[in-house]
Formats: structure tokens, C-alpha cells, sequence
């Protein structure tokens, strides 16, 4: 494979493997004949933090042409860096250039990376991280079987190899914009939620101990960790409050909490919100069985007033008479995110937001009628 890089690297090429993630691509890319691969002279590329951006798409930001038109930059690209012509300017100016055999339009560097073909309205995911090839083969039966039962979009496979090392899911992009707008929340309880709570319920939804589902040891010692690095916020429950309620929650002896095969990952990031107004949903890489609210949880933190749809929905699902209260499970669900956040260090954001954010969520959450 060709790939060159010239000066401004300023270190996140080791940190992002780009060397090794491009021969990846290229070796991917290489088995699917659906990509045209018509760049023989090499195409020039920008790094943008996580993303690798084809320097022909700054430089229509520059000529002030509709990208979408041009060469098919999106806006419902989650996350995509840029924006306006001044961005695209910027990006030019400072950021690494790289040039490399690749077909991809844009590529995002994570965990798991993918790339984005514009002009064939494609999409490349792979698995960098470690997964079984039977965890694989269950997220894509649940994908499957939530696209038949649903009446979501679903973009189409059109290729997929998860013996491969590394996994790949070739699929169609997803045309339309990421979830977050005000109208959007308005018409999520009636268009979205039903939707998703019929999927839960034809995965057959069983109940487990709580005590046999969640680490407390371990919750209890990783958020007094994170205490004790956070200034504590006069807006949040008072610490004491916090405190008591905190270890009332994580005391599980015999109550139950619901589990369901679920999406794994409902950030508003992987909605995709079409022109006419229906809803997809992406990214369906990790999904898994897991507490209910565990997977409801990301959209109470996106939008709070949720919660209040959500918690009729996870009490009619907890008939058991030792089944735990609706509150109490969206708050061990939040607490056991909390914990899972890593490499945290106080003071450098945006990790810090974030977790003073969830610390908010679940002081909202003990203000509640259950505490």
C-alpha cells in the first residue's frame, strides 16, 4: 500500500495507528467490488482529530459549492468535523496530510473504525477490538430481527465477514440527520418508543437478580473514586444524600430488574432522522442482552424528560414482587455507567463534562419519588 505523511504530526499518528488502520482499509477494500478503486496516483487526506477527511472536500467547503451535491459530504454524518468554509480553511492549514491508496471519502479512527464511501453511499465497519465471532453473529441477528419486527429504516448489508480478522459489515449509508432536534423529542415517545418496547418484547424478556447482574464492589469503589477527584456541585444532590442513596441502590439482595436483547449503544448518534421524518437506527455492532434500563439510560441522559415515558413502560415489565422500582434501576444503570468510564483524570475535559453530567443525572434521579 502507498501512504505518505508530511510534517504537523504532532504525535496522533502513533496514537491513532494510522499506518496500520490504512493497510487495513486497503486490504478490505480490495475484496469488495463495490468500491471503485480509481486512485492509483494516491488520494490526498487530512487528519481531523479522530477523522481522515479527502482534502477534495475542504476545498469545496472553500469554492462555496453545496458539498452535498459536490461530493457528497453529509450532514448526518455523526460527529463529521466539518462544517463551514472557515473550518475546512483551518483544516487545511494545520491539519496532517496524508496521501494513501484508499477509496474512502472519510474515515473516523475509534475502537471500532469506520469509513464512509460517498459517491456509492456506502459505509465500511470494522472491528478493531476484540469480539467473538458469535457475539458478532448475535448483533446481527438482533439487527435482522429488529428490522423485520420494528418499522424502522434499517440500512442494507451488502457485504459482511465476521470470521474475518479483523470483522468487517459492509452496508448502505444511511441518508438523513443525526437525532437531537426539538421537534425530534416531541414525536419520540409516540414514534420511537413503541417500536423499540415491541423489539424488547419479541426478544423474550427475562428477570434476573440484580445482585447476579451488577459488580457493586466494583461500582461502589470506582464512583468513590470519582468523588473524591470531582468538586462537588451545590446544584446535585447534596453529597451526604448522594452518599446514602448510592449505597441503598447498590445494596442488592433478592430483587429482580428485567433483561432484554437490546441495540447496546441508543446515543442519539446512531439515530438517523430521514427528510420525511422516519427514524433509523445504526450501529447495531454491540448489541447484547443487558438490563433494560441499562439500555434505556443513554436516552434519559440525552433528553431527561423521558424518563417519565419510560418508567410506566419498565413497571409494566416488572410484575415480580421483589422486582425493583423503575427509579431505582435507571439509577443502578447510571451509577454502573458512571463506573465504566475510563482513563478518567480530573480537570481534562471533555472527559470531565461528561462525568460531572452523569453525576447530574443520577442526582436527578434520587430526587425522585422512590428515594
Amino acid at each position: 500500500m502507498k501512504w505518505n505523511i508530511s510534517k504537523r504530526a504532532h504525535g496522533r499518528i502513533v496514537a491513532h495507528d494510522v499506518a496500520e488502520n490504512l493497510a487495513t482499509l486497503a486490504a478490505i477494500e480490495a475484496r469488495l467490488d463495490a468500491v471503485s478503486r480509481n486512485n492509483t496516483q494516491g488520494t490526498a487526506f487530512r487528519i481531523i482529530g479522530n477523522w481522515l477527511i479527502r482534502e477534495k472536500i475542504l476545498w469545496d467547503y472553500l469554492r462555496h459549492r453545496s458539498p452535498q451535491k459536490i461530493c457528497g459530504v453529509p450532514n448526518f454524518i455523526p460527529s463529521f468535523p466539518v462544517r463551514n468554509a472557515i473550518k475546512a480553511l483551518y483544516y487545511l492549514v494545520f491539519g496532517t496530510r496524508i496521501r494513501a491508496d484508499l477509496s474512502a471519502s472519510a474515515v473516523i479512527f475509534k475502537s471500532n473504525m469506520r469509513s464512509f464511501y460517498f459517491q456509492q453511499k456506502m459505509t465500511l465497519w470494522v472491528a478493531r477490538q476484540q469480539r467473538s465471532t458469535e457475539k458478532l453473529d448475535e448483533s446481527m441477528t438482533a439487527r435482522n430481527r429488529f428490522a423485520q419486527i420494528s418499522g424502522f429504516l434499517q440500512p442494507q448489508v451488502i457485504e459482511q465477514d465476521t470470521a474475518a480478522k479483523p470483522p468487517f459489515i459492509f452496508e448502505e449509508l444511511a441518508c438523513g440527520r443525526r437525532l437531537g432536534e426539538t421537534n425530534d423529542w416531541k414525536v419520540f415517545p409516540d414514534q420511537v418508543l413503541p417500536l423499540l418496547f415491541r423489539f424488547y418484547d419479541h426478544g423474550s424478556i427475562r428477570h434476573r437478580r440484580a445482585a447476579d447482574v451488577y459488580n457493586t464492589d466494583w461500582i461502589s469503589s470506582k464512583i468513590a473514586g470519582l468523588i473524591s477527584e470531582l468538586k462537588w456541585k451545590k446544584k446535585w444532590a447534596p453529597l451526604p444524600r448522594f452518599l446514602k442513596a448510592t449505597e441503598e441502590c447498590l445494596s442488592l439482595r433478592d430483587e429482580t430488574i428485567p433483561l432484554c436483547i437490546g441495540h447496546g449503544d441508543l446515543a442519539k448518534n446512531n439515530f438517523v432522522v430521514s427528510e420525511n421524518g422516519n427514524f433509523a437506527l445504526l450501529d447495531w455492532e454491540v448489541s447484547r442482552e443487558l438490563p433494560m434500563a441499562r439500555e434505556l439510560i443513554k436516552l434519559v441522559f440525552q433528553h431527561p424528560s423521558l424518563l417519565y415515558c419510560l418508567e410506566p413502560e419498565i413497571r409494566s415489565r416488572t410484575e415480580d414482587p421483589i422486582a425493583m422500582p423503575p427509579r431505582r434501576q435507571f439509577l443502578c444503570a447510571a451509577l454502573d455507567t458512571i463506573a465504566g468510564f475510563e482513563n478518567f483524570q480530573a480537570g481534562r475535559p471533555p472527559g470531565t463534562k461528561k462525568i460531572k453530567q452523569w453525576f447530574g443525572l443520577a442526582s436527578m434521579l434520587i430526587a425522585g419519588p422512590d428515594w
